[in-house]
């Protein structure tokens, strides 16, 4: 599922992060999810269209459907 980045962003503009760790999948578990958010959205930003920064962009959608829910 695709979605709009600006989407996402806006999403975690209102998100209340609290200090739970979250287990993305088998491989990722993310310990302070307001700092991967931020990092991965100021990645995404600086570089809009890069394919390279791909990983970035469906590990913050995987985080945001889980979150969604």
């Amino acid at each position: 599922m695709k979605k709009n980045i600006t989407d996402i962003i806006n999403f975690f503009d209102n998100y209340n992060f609290n200090d739970e760790e979250i287990v993305l999948d088998q491989c990722t578990k993310i310990t302070n999810v307001e700092k991967f958010v931020n990092s991965h959205k100021n990645y995404l930003l600086k570089n809009t269209g890069k394919k390279v920064f791909l990983p970035y962009y469906n590990r913050l959608l995987k985080l945001y459907l889980k979150l969604k829910k």
